[in-house]
């Protein structure tokens, strides 16, 4: 298959086309134009709207909050796995809420962002039908931004894979998030997760006889 949004050089004529409705603050504002962009991609591409999938973490549960009402204001199909979501198994072993709205994720192509919590859904998740991780902002331990890459970039994953970094242009975060977007350790070009203790649940997107996938990195700077 053919990438989607290949590097920020690529993305970033679409990204200044993108208008957002809102007003919700710089951080999830850029994350909202760089879904748009990504959406819009795939569609001029001739992709399939599953192309554009994306995987967004945030440490902070008022900035995934915002960040869904503003996929609302917008037109941007998307689910989030709130603290309210509760676990990934229910009664009787059947599948928890948490487990339904990955799964609706997974296998609606209508559906282009999953919202995760850093602290709760880094580990344990194998989301291969999304080919792009946005990190909003950088996270203390780079082990942390590992897993959050490794959601996507691991075995079963067939397209070639983008991590998308925010930062605020000329603060500490920046200069952290070039560095990690620039550094091999951070950006690992084999799959696999082999520090992550095991699998909750799992979607895959199928592609045929698709080659070794390749990982890229962004780091997008918040005006």
């Amino acid at each position: 298959p053919r990438p989607v949004g290949g590097g920020w050089a690529e993305l970033r004529p679409r990204f200044a086309a993108q208008a957002v409705h809102g007003s919700l603050g710089s951080r999830v504002e850029t994350a909202l134009r760089l879904l748009l962009a990504l959406k819009a991609h795939a569609a001029e591409s001739g992709l399939p709207p599953a192309a554009a999938k994306a995987v967004v973490f945030s440490r902070h549960e008022a900035t995934l909050s915002l960040l869904r009402h503003g996929c609302a204001l917008n037109g941007i199909s998307a689910v989030s796995l709130s603290a309210a979501c509760g676990s990934f198994v229910g009664t009787s072993g059947r599948a928890g809420a948490a487990t339904q709205e990955v799964a609706r994720f997974c296998t609606d192509e209508s559906i282009q962002a999953l919202l995760l919590s850093a602290a709760r859904n880094a580990a344990g998740l194998t989301l291969t039908a999304a080919s792009h991780v946005l990190i909003l902002e950088p996270q203390p331990a780079l082990h942390t931004e590992l897993q959050m890459i490794g959601r996507i970039h691991r075995i079963g994953q067939a397209a070639q894979t983008h991590v998308w970094r925010l930062a605020v242009q000329g603060a500490a975060e920046a200069a952290v998030a070039q560095h990690r977007a620039e550094a091999p350790s951070a950006n690992p070009r084999q799959p696999g997760d082999a520090s992550d203790p095991g699998t909750t649940t799992s979607c895959s997107r199928a592609e045929p006889d698709a080659a070794e996938p390749r990982t890229g990195s962004s780091s997008v700077d918040l005006d």
